[in-house]
């Protein structure tokens, strides 16, 4: 029994300086990415700049300043598109790279987008009522907008014309009246 008395005190005395000596333990890093420096460094809180060649998957992925990417894709890396090219689906969007220029149109002649996005036509007409035809073909085609008859007010409409599709002004009353003005939002 003496001797289980003596060990307790040694015992607690042993447990206390162990203790000890963790916790006051300095973290040391590795001296070279392990093992024997033939795998990269994880990402960390660091400044300097870091590449990472898989995926990184998060929650949420937020940034203080800027991201960048030669390339964005959906959630599934599929769909990608370089952001140098234009907006997503291709050349970029109304407005994209585009400027209002005059254009002479004539009435009842089909006119088509041959640029690679969408372009915006606006028009102004007087005297009578005119309409806008607009088509994937000039056979297959909606007649988009009429406007009302009274030739003492000036009318105008704007319209999209989708890549590759077709549009033309007529009118219902008057073979040599309609629109006056044309503008189209595209490429110079």
């Amino acid at each position: 029994m003496k001797n289980s008395l003596t060990l307790i005190p040694l015992i607690v005395c042993f447990s206390l300086l162990s203790g000890y000596n963790f916790m006051s333990a300095q973290w040391t890093a590795a001296p070279a990415s392990a093992p024997s420096n033939n795998t990269a460094t994880p990402i960390n809180v660091g400044t300097t700049t870091q590449a990472k060649n898989g995926n990184l998957m998060a929650n949420i992925m937020a940034a203080a300043t800027s991201t960048r990417s030669p390339e964005y894709c959906d959630e599934l890396g599929n769909n990608c598109w370089d952001p140098s090219t234009g907006a997503p689906g291709g050349g970029g969007g109304i407005g994209y790279n585009q400027t209002w220029q005059v254009v002479n149109r004539s009435q009842g002649v089909w006119y088509q987008n041959t640029t690679d996005q969408p372009i915006m036509v606006f028009h102004k007409n007087i005297w009578d009522g005119t309409i806008i035809d607009v088509g994937v073909s000039t056979t297959s085609f909606v007649t988009m907008n009429y406007q009302d008859f009274d030739s003492d007010l000036d009318n105008g409409s704007t319209l999209i014309v989708p890549v590759g599709h077709y549009y033309r002004f007529g009118t219902y009353t008057h073979p040599t009246h309609g629109h006056y003005l044309v503008r189209e939002l595209r490429a110079p």
